[in-house]
């Protein structure tokens, strides 16, 4: 019985080592917003494009609707066509949005403020010295 709990507790620490993650770096948080604003920018022009396509598709369908022609179980089939269409794009439209803030989120860590040493030189007895001064650095990547 002691030997199973102790292969239990033992079995457990390891599962809790190998679930570490390391934290992302000012590079990884800026590519992955650029990844995400392009996925947001993909949607919302796909959305554009389907949203357009049903509202023409629907225009079309409704000038033969009212033209007098026997063929009104094809207008129907089109409209329909062109409701999914427009309804597939308008929920594209909307999927963009969580995109689009993600990736804003990600790209304000990015631009997070680091301390460094800067090199600067200073002028000593008659001769240059090279001294290093702390700095606070702010940087925001466009």
């Amino acid at each position: 019985m002691k030997q199973i709990i102790l292969s239990i507790a033992v079995l457990l620490l390891m599962i809790q080592s190998f679930s570490q993650t390391t934290a992302l770096t000012k590079e990884d948080y800026l590519q992955k917003s650029k990844n995400q604003n392009t996925a947001g920018w993909v949607l919302l022009g796909g959305g554009v494009t389907l949203s357009a396509l049903g509202i023409i598709m629907i225009s079309n369908s409704t000038a033969s609707y009212f033209s007098f022609s026997d063929s009104y179980n094809y207008s129907n089939d089109k409209s329909s066509t062109a409701g999914v269409l427009g309804i597939a794009g308008i929920g594209a439209m909307f999927g963009s949005i969580p995109f689009f803030i993600s990736s804003s989120k990600n790209a304000r860590k990015a631009a997070t403020i680091s301390f460094n040493n800067q090199k600067i030189l200073l002028l000593q007895q008659n001769s240059f010295v090279v001294n290093a001064q702390p700095t606070v650095t702010l940087k925001i990547r466009l």
